[in-house]
């Protein structure tokens, strides 16, 4: 083969490889990650080859660029991540560009962190919803880390909660999640962006071969694992815009009336408050698709309102105390000290807080001895008003 016709040929398998690469693409707008795998592994077999022929003929360095670019990513999607480090590593080698250098250096650090996930078993999903937060307490590419991930953990739950559904799995309230569905929604966060604020989150993924190994998993649980990511989030957009359309009445028609009534309680949880945030939006990016709602914003909650839920949450509650016990248990290490006192007559102890500064006159004077106690409720504790010897 002469020199002459070496570019035909590399560009011959590179046109070949992307011809893989739109059937790896088609498969990957739909979700199917067997099928994005093995089209990739076709398409990076060809890139590869293609490369080869390139550097033994001694073509032009953005002709290697290019080559080592695109086999690269064909690496990442067949999940050959240390073939896509050797590229590029190779590639920085002979580069001497500092611009170029930075892109490759940020292309390394995509498939080592791709590497670390495949040792734990998981992979980054290609489906990715952003949230963007407008108001009073979001400046450009800032918002206060509790409003940031309040709604990151939120839409990791509805994930959660969704993907039970979807497997067709009945409704149970629940916190206690399995190994295997740990590693399946685990959210990446991207960094901020500024129009307002807004970042983007993936969630990882279980990988075929890791969903082998989990042999000790239940039947349902290897079956959320398996959960496509995306069709995840395409149900998080129509549950979102269902609840913008009708709250948790327009769910119901949409799903069992126990999910529709969890599944609402989270989206009210996201939502704008009026106060500190006017906006939350999602938005579903995947391939092509771009789906866009404005979730809306929660009815303001009365002064009278929020005293009757609390009522209603803390029912036939005294305000005072008096018990008789021993004072057995203290600890003065917490901001807000308290004494323990135990009585066999009663069903369960009572803790009882006081002032940091009444120490010296409450557990020195009393340890180890029966004491009468009179507290005062004050929010969710008991706070000590006076102590003396039981007779």
């Amino acid at each position: 083969m002469t020199l002459s016709t070496a570019p035909e040929t590399t560009r011959s398998l590179h046109e070949q490889a992307m011809q893989a690469a739109d059937v790896m693409f088609a498969a990957k707008r739909v979700g199917d990650l067997a099928k994005t795998v093995e089209h990739a592994q076709v398409a990076l077999t060809l890139e590869l080859r293609a490369l080869d022929l390139a550097l033994q003929h001694d073509v032009s360095a953005e002709t290697r660029r290019v080559l080592r670019r695109s086999a690269t990513f064909l690496a990442i999607n067949a999940q050959r991540y240390r073939t896509g480090e050797d590229l590029v590593l190779a590639a920085l080698r002979e580069c001497d560009d500092d611009e170029v250098r930075d892109h490759w250096f940020s292309l390394l650090e995509q498939v080592r962190a791709s590497r670390h996930l495949e040792v734990k078993g998981q992979q980054l999903a290609e489906s990715e919803i952003q949230i963007s937060l407008a108001g009073r307490a979001v400046q450009p590419g800032m918002a206060p880390h509790q409003l940031v991930f309040e709604r990151v953990n939120g839409i990791r739950a509805l994930a959660i909660r969704l993907s039970k559904r979807v497997a067709g799995l009945q409704f149970a309230d629940d916190s206690k999640l399995s190994r295997v569905i740990q590693n399946q929604f685990v959210p990446l966060v991207s960094v901020a962006r500024a129009a307002s604020y807004a970042i983007s989150v993936r969630f990882t993924q279980v990988t075929e071969h890791q969903l082998e190994l989990n042999l000790g998993a239940t039947p349902e649980q290897a079956l959320l694992a398996a959960t496509n990511p995306r069709t995840i989030l395409l149900d998080i957009m129509t549950a979102a815009r269902r609840f913008k359309r009708g709250g948790i009445a327009e769910l119901s028609t949409y799903m069992d009336t126990s999910y529709a009534r969890a599944i609402g309680g989270l989206l009210e949880q996201l939502s704008p408050d009026a106060k500190r945030l006017d906006v939350v939006g999602l938005t579903l990016r995947d391939g092509d698709l771009n789906d866009q709602v404005e979730l809306p914003t929660r009815n303001p909650v009365s002064p009278e309102a929020l005293l009757t839920r609390r009522a209603a949450r803390t029912p036939n509650v005294p305000s005072t105390l008096e018990r008789t016990g021993t004072l057995l248990q203290a600890d003065a290490r917490s901001k807000v000290p308290k004494v323990r006192i135990v009585d066999p007559d009663e069903s369960q102890d009572v803790v009882v807080f006081y002032e940091p500064d009444r120490w010296s006159d409450v557990v020195p004077n009393y340890w180890s001895k029966r004491v009468v106690v009179v507290a005062e409720r004050v929010g969710a504790r008991w706070m000590l008003r006076a102590i003396d010897t039981a007779e």
